[in-house]
């Protein structure tokens, strides 16, 4: 069984995606630090003013600097939804051929009842698997009741985990150690 391990983030890069395909299991890597103004809570989309480049979409976090990944709640709703709208709103003008739904996907997640910022990663991941055409287990770390306190090294986290899975292969992504 082929084990991957990445920390969770919203709308991740291509290259994460790739990773769950060829994953057996995927671990939501949630017991280490949550970073505040990172790619883990944010992504950027095309700007509807042509002048500019990008805009942010973000998940409204609540954590500080010291609150686990596991730990991080978010606060999705109306609001958040408002905001996804209003950036998204280039590409309803574009007529992007997904547009709806995708928009779909967001009012789902948004009236999810989530809270929890690994739980709304694992929810929207498990919905777009089946988009992109990927089957693969996702777990989260915090609920895999395995006990950290012998890592010594960064490079322990996979070894730990991946044997506690019962796996035989760890995979990485293209650049990883």
């Amino acid at each position: 069984m082929k084990v991957a391990i990445m920390q969770p983030y919203f709308l991740p890069y291509q290259g994460y995606w790739q990773l769950f395909s060829e994953a057996d299991v995927f671990v939501l890597f949630d017991v280490v630090k949550f970073q505040k103004r990172s790619w883990m809570s944010r992504n950027r989309v095309l700007h509807s003013d042509p002048s500019k480049e990008f805009n942010y979409i973000k998940m409204p976090c609540i954590a500080d600097s010291q609150t686990m990944i596991s730990d991080v709640s978010v606060s999705l709703g109306a609001d958040w939804l408002g905001h996804i709208e209003g950036v998204l709103s280039v590409y309803k003008r574009m007529k992007a051929p997904n547009y709806e739904r995708v928009y779909a996907l967001f009012e789902k997640w948004a009236n999810s009842n989530r809270s929890g910022f690994t739980d709304v990663i694992q929810l929207i991941v498990e919905d777009l698997l089946p988009v992109i055409g990927v089957g693969c287990d996702v777990l989260q770390a915090s609920s895999l009741g395995l006990d950290f306190s012998d890592i010594r090294g960064p490079g322990d986290w996979a070894l730990q985990i991946t044997k506690a899975l019962g796996g035989d292969e760890y995979v990485n992504p293209c650049g990883g150690v």
